[in-house]
């Protein structure tokens, strides 16, 4: 079943409902906006901080993507992506094709008029800021009034979300989002491609974003997404102009490929007196035309008394069709297996510095040149007893061998004696621009030396007071396996479920005492003796505090620990206001976590003699944040909002409405401070601002409070 979809405004109706589940009449599906399958993707990817708390993955998808294809030459993005059904789709990147949303690729900065190029920036390029290999879209209102969204995309777009040759990142996106529902709510979303629940916040907002983290150069991280396999037309494939696609995303329409057989969006929760099922969605997809072409290596085979040859190894399209070509070679098809896997073996009569790879399949035909280097083997990689040899030969009978951190081969060996240990791998480099790594095998002795059995006492002071008690603590003892205590005087038991710690109490009268203790372990028995002296006048109390983070940041743990001579207890007291929330008062330590201010404790040392006091202030480095650019564009209720801020590691920035003054209204939205301090708020369907808040205020998880900045609005 197919449906022109609209392309602007709301419609309202009811709902007409099956037996078990409600299903909305055409009416109540609420328009995706301008660019109908696109419209929801203006949020941005990899910027930070628009999702909310209260999403849980009920049921996973037990499926994911296949495999992912060679990065095109054009434009350095996987030519495909393919899932367990073997649907590969490339990314929709036409024009001129109605399949590919050529309003949305020009909005994302793409000039049809000419050619695709990723170039050192923006300037330098004609590309799409987002694009998508794939999109599964729904969107529709509740019959109570709410509005669902439902996004399933697989996009390519780029590191710092502006168009620059190296930045390159595909991602996976399962996105939930309800507007409207029941304040603290939680809802029940059934879709393709699992089952998950999201809670509303005090304005009836739920949301749900999951995004598999992209890496530049690192296509393979998409795989892991949810969203597989690609959904489809339930239909079939739409061809057009022998093209296929997965359908047309200016018209909604069934669909199939949930691993589950939900191929729907259903909601269930408070407010819906039956679960609330849309099964039309919007989709984009164009099925990969091209394969793409991988080389593997172009590699040199010089024999000193014979012919000399080129080996070439590529891989591409079961079917692809994979030419090799350079200077003083002539173009020549490589031979393949019928799996994708390509070789060549040319006669030469010299070696160029590179060659052109081709898939002459591809249309247009996609090319990558490759360096010609010669192939290292390493046949031998041993290490025996502190010695290791290193045997490699090279398919160039001139090159020169030598290994990674132990120098020149001589005849293809190399032999280093006098190491302390093996290393993992061995890295074997040519003149002739050859390279391989080899693990090392390890032969002979043991290796490593036996820890030895020995015994420690530790918390006994050097001088103690009359019938003073001591923990005594033996656990870093190394290779014991029992522990016995005795003392000369005085008293001393060991605790009853850990035996090497033991409590001494010194005796009535003074002079010297020795305690013993006696361990058994691998060298059998061995005894360990340290001393004590019992002074027959009270000593002395001593203290001292020091902080683990003197200068902490805004948020961070903060550990204080006390340490003195003769002292039973610790009691400590906070001396500076505003207080903060400590963990433990009355131990050897306090924690805190630091506010952005100063804070002082006083600890209190308790022993035999006179009670001993220390101090110490900790100054937290607070944050300066500043918001540097706002933007509201009401026609969507989208926020750009962008700043700075001093403190770069685990700072969150939320931002809110405020006054003239910077009193503070209605939340906009997070975003995290990124490595060089730089932070940016991107949301659409954002809060309206109410009259008076004309400004925004910036607040930081490290005590950051920015001035209140004017916003701007537009359309």
């Amino acid at each position: 079943m197919t449906r022109e979809r609209p392309i602007t405004g709301r419609r309202g109706g009811g709902a007409t409902r099956g037996t078990n589940v409600a299903t909305r009449s055409r009416s109540a599906r609420r328009a995706l906006g301008r660019r109908g399958v696109v419209a929801v993707t203006a949020l941005g990817i990899v910027a930070t901080g628009a999702t909310m708390a209260g999403a849980d993955i009920v049921t996973p998808n037990p499926r994911t993507l296949q495999a992912v294809g060679p990065t095109s030459g054009v434009h350095g993005f996987p030519v495909w992506y393919e899932d367990h059904e073997g649907t590969r789709l490339e990314l929709c990147l036409d024009v001129a094709d109605p399949y590919c949303d050529p309003a949305f690729l020009t909005a994302e900065g793409l000039d049809p008029d000419q050619p695709l190029r990723i170039g050192a920036d923006a300037a330098d390029s004609n590309f799409p800021t987002e694009s998508f290999y794939h999109q599964g879209n729904n969107s529709f209102e509740l019959p109570n009034g709410a509005s669902v969204d439902f996004v399933a995309a697989l996009e390519a777009t780029f590191a710092n979300e502006a168009v620059q040759d190296g930045d390159q990142v595909v991602f996976g996106r399962l996105r939930i989002r309800i507007e409207d529902g029941v304040p603290g709510a939680t809802y029940t979303v059934t879709h393709p491609y699992g089952v998950d629940t999201v809670t509303a916040d005090d304005r009836g907002r739920a949301r749900f974003v999951e995004d598999i983290t992209p890496a530049p150069d690192n296509f393979g991280l998409a795989l892991g997404s949810r969203i597989a396999p690609f959904l489809h037309d339930a239909a079939g494939f739409h061809e057009v102009n022998g093209v296929q696609y997965v359908g047309n995303p200016a018209v909604e329409t069934q669909v199939t490929g949930s691993p589950h057989g939900t191929n729907h969006v259903e909601v269930s929760g408070p407010g819906l007196t039956t679960p609330f099922r849309d099964d039309t969605f919007a989709l984009l997809g164009k099925v990969a035309v091209n394969q793409g072409i991988e080389p593997l290596g172009v590699y040199a085979v010089d024999n000193a008394s014979g012919q000399d040859y080129l080996d070439v190894h590529a891989k591409a399209g079961r079917t692809s069709t994979v030419e090799v070509a350079g200077d003083g070679v002539d173009a020549t098809t490589l031979t393949g297996d019928g799996a994708g896997n390509f070789f060549a073996r040319i006669p030469v009569d010299a070696f160029p510095d590179s060659v052109t790879v081709t898939n002459a399949s591809d249309v247009p035909a996609e090319d990558k040149d490759v360096p010609v280097t010669d192939r290292i083997q390493v046949t031998s990689a041993v290490f025996d007893d502190g010695t290791l040899t290193v045997e490699a030969t090279s398919s160039d009978s001139d090159a020169e061998l030598s290994v990674e951190g132990f120098g020149a081969m001589s005849n293809g060996a190399l032999t280093a004696a006098g190491l302390r240990m093996p290393p993992h791998s061995v890295t074997v480099v040519s003149s002739e621009d050859g390279s391989t790594t080899a693990p090392v095998m390890v032969t002979g002795s043991d290796a490593g030396e036996a820890v030895p059995q020995a015994g420690n006492i530790a918390g006994l002071p050097a001088t103690a007071a009359m019938n003073q008690t001591i923990t005594l603590d033996a656990s870093s003892s190394t290779n014991v396996t029992s522990f016995a205590w005795s003392a000369s005087a005085g008293t001393i038991v060991a605790d009853a479920t850990n035996p090497a710690l033991a409590t001494f109490t010194t005796p009535g009268t003074p002079g010297t005492v020795t305690i013993t203790l006696t361990t058994q372990g691998p060298e059998g028995e061995q005894v360990f003796t340290r001393t004590v002296e019992v002074q027959g006048e009270s000593v002395p109390t001593t203290v001292a505090v020091t902080a683990d983070n003197p200068t902490p940041q805004v948020g961070d743990a903060v550990v204080l620990t006390a340490t003195g001579e003769n002292a039973a207890s610790y009691t400590w007291e906070q001396t500076s206001t505003p207080a903060v929330q400590v963990s433990g008062t009355t131990g050897a330590t306090v924690s805190f976590t630091a506010p952005a201010h100063p804070v002082t404790f006083q600890v209190t040392a308790a022993g035999p003699g006179t009670p001993a006091t220390a101090s110490i202030t900790v100054t937290p480095t607070v944050d300066t944040t500043a918001i540097t650019a706002g933007e509201l564009r009401t026609g969507t209720r989208e926020w750009r909002v962008s700043g700075t801020s001093t403190v770069t590691t685990a700072n969150t920035v939320t931002v809110y409405l405020a006054t003239t003054t910077g009193t503070k209204g209605a939340m906009v939205g997070t975003a995290t401070v990124d490595a060089t301090g730089a932070w940016t708020l991107r949301i659409a369907n954002g809060v309206s601002p109410t009259t008076g808040f004309t400004r925004l205020v910036a607040e930081t998880t490290r005590g950051g409070v920015s001035a209140p900045f004017a916003f701007t609005s537009r359309r």
